[in-house]
């Protein structure tokens, strides 16, 4: 965003990738290990009904309660997040 003269999302195409992490980082350059994990995340719901999800939705896993079933999963989830906080705080 800096490199286009932005300070914020409006004014550019990034609304159309709705919660996608990942297609934001591509058209953002961030690099391929600042990605979240393409693969289907399984989930333990609230009712304890398991439950997939993809990257795409992530937002909505910690939004509703539902926690990503496998320890090392949801680890990795979390350290990629902290990744891109880290990344994008350079960018300013």
């Amino acid at each position: 965003m800096k490199q286009e003269r932005h300070q914020t999302t409006n004014g550019i195409e990034i609304h159309n990738f709705e919660h996608d992490i990942n297609k934001m980082l591509e058209y953002l350059k961030g690099g391929a290990e600042l990605r979240l994990p393409t693969k289907r995340i399984h989930l333990a719901g609230k009712s304890g009904a398991p439950r997939d999800t993809f990257q795409s939705k992530l937002n909505q896993v910690w939004r509703y309660g539902a926690d990503v079933k496998k320890t090392e999963d949801h680890t990795r989830i979390i350290k990629t997040l902290e990744n891109i906080c880290n990344w994008i705080k350079v960018q300013r």
